[in-house]
């Protein structure tokens, strides 16, 4: 299958190289295509595309640490500093061999301008939501979590900022159900303090620069709203060990009790002390990983194939 696919595309090129996109499951699939590329003298590019998460929350039992297909590319990108250690440490990936870039899902494409056309929401993610004139708290959740963030969408439905209400914003995972929107957006019964909006399908950036701060548990739409520069808080309240470890990142306030997620929320939106820590720690994590936010992921990997290409390198286990 894949092994022949990738030898019948590769056969008489003067040169290639094949790029394969690692995730959770499909290793025997990458294997299969990087083999055929090795038999027919080229070299293979692992780009990782999503972070390795940890089954040690879930308490499963795997052949490596993190859910993740091991890479076996001749080169291997990473998207910051702890993924690449990761890739070395859990992997045997050779430090060599990794290059950290970032990844091209973080990297900025321009939002098509509202004006352009008028399309509905629906057809068009990208519009804005229409809210009332008060802070907007987006709460982005991930799938396979649903009781914590309902949790949390009941907290933030009731608080307020200096006795005043805000926004809340719901973004689901683009692969939720219909009835999972069902269950968060019929979730707080009577009338909230706060306006409450659930949404799925609206383009997670507009909505980030949308937010003033964005509060998830672990999901890497946090790391996106840091290199945004918005203030976010990791909400871990049942202070478990979470599939990616984002409350040690330092790109967030974490909160790991309702009232350390209360007076984050509260100390990000009116003190400017509060926020002043949250900068400090955010700007250690960027110095360690300067390349995310240049957003240039993609042309980085183009010049690793560039450079692959114009001088082809000895296949691994050459002698």
């Amino acid at each position: 299958g894949i092994h022949r696919l990738v030898s019948s595309l590769i056969a008489g090129a003067k040169e290639a190289i094949t790029v394969v996109v690692p995730g959770a499951s499909g290793g025997s699939r990458l294997i299969a295509a990087e083999n055929a590329t090795r038999l027919r003298g080229r070299r293979s590019i692992d780009v990782q595309h999503a972070y390795l998460s940890s089954p040690e929350s879930t308490r499963e039992l795997l052949a490596t640490k993190y859910y993740y297909a091991a890479p076996h590319g001749d080169i291997v990108t990473a998207i910051d500093q702890w993924s690449s250690e990761l890739f070395v440490k859990h992997f045997d990936v050779k430090a060599e061999a990794v290059h950290t870039i970032g990844t091209p899902l973080f990297d900025r494409a321009p939002i098509q301008p509202e004006g352009l056309q008028n399309p509905t929401t629906a057809s068009n993610p990208s519009l804005t939501l229409s809210l009332p004139e008060r802070p907007m708290v987006l709460l982005v959740t991930q799938p396979g979590f649903a009781q914590q963030y309902l949790h949390l969408l009941k907290l933030l439905a009731t608080m307020s900022v200096e006795s005043s209400p805000i926004n809340v914003v719901v973004k689901l995972h683009p692969r939720d159900s219909d009835t999972t929107v069902n269950v968060f957006s019929t979730h707080v019964k009577g009338t909230p303090r706060n306006t409450i909006h659930v949404v799925r399908d609206f383009d997670i950036r507009v909505l980030i620069q949308q937010a003033e701060i964005v509060v998830t548990i672990f999901s890497n739409v946090g790391i996106e709203a840091a290199m945004e520069n918005k203030k976010l808080v990791v909400a871990n309240l049942e202070q478990r060990k979470l599939p990616l470890p984002l409350d040690t990142f330092g790109v967030g306030l974490n909160a790991r009790t309702e009232s350390e997620l209360f007076d984050a929320l509260n100390g990000l939106l009116v003190s400017n002390d509060v926020i002043s820590t949250l900068n400090e720690r955010r700007r250690h994590f960027f110095m360690s990983n300067p390349h995310l936010t240049a957003g240039n992921s993609t042309e980085r990997l183009w010049s690793l194939i560039q450079e692959d290409l114009a001088t082809p390198k000895p296949i691994s286990g050459d002698s």
